[in-house]
């Protein structure tokens, strides 16, 4: 056999890929080790900040700007609740030269399952020339008022529906 004939396959692959590879992972682990210990420091520094006494000579601790977190959550929402309620359920004027009543809830319900719904005679064109400008609508009913009270009716169907029920 000659030189020629005996010929093999090399199997030896280069060790450098293999080696900027294992020393790229390990740059980008510590790299992420130093990011996450900076982190917690500051973490730290934070909470030693926020527990720090006042410094000499500060007479008190300055609010932080608004909007803050509410003392007491439950008891104020349970105030602002109430109030709404109140609100809803309270018959008044919104406006006595309009004739713009606020009607509750329950008494309005009961004013259309007695009265049935208010028939609207067909609006006549505006007058004043201004675009979108309707004249007042009287869809009034026939209930007289009570004394002392604004009569609920008298709000319903004036123009812009901004009577509220």
């Amino acid at each position: 056999m000659t030189q020629k004939e005996l010929t093999y396959e090399k199997t030896a692959r280069s060790i450098w890929p293999v080696a900027v590879i294992i020393v790229a992972t390990l740059v980008l682990c510590l790299v992420a080790m130093g990011l996450m210990l900076g982190m917690a420091n500051q973490n730290i520094a934070r909470r030693q900040l926020a527990t720090a006494k006042l410094p000499p000579g500060a007479t008190e601790r300055r609010l932080p700007p608004l909007p803050r977190l509410q003392a007491s959550p439950p008891k104020e929402l349970q105030a602002f609740l109430k109030s709404e309620g109140e609100a809803l359920e309270t018959l008044a004027w919104v406006d006595r030269e309009l004739g713009i009543v606020k009607v509750p809830i329950e008494v309005a319900m009961e004013m259309l399952v007695e009265d049935g719904p208010l028939v609207m005679p067909p609006a006549e064109p505006a007058t004043s020339g201004v675009p979108g400008d309707l004249p007042a609508v009287s869809g009034k009913r026939s209930r007289p008022p009570s004394s002392g009270e604004p009569d609920p009716s008298a709000g319903i169907g004036n123009s812009g529906g901004q009577g509220e029920q």
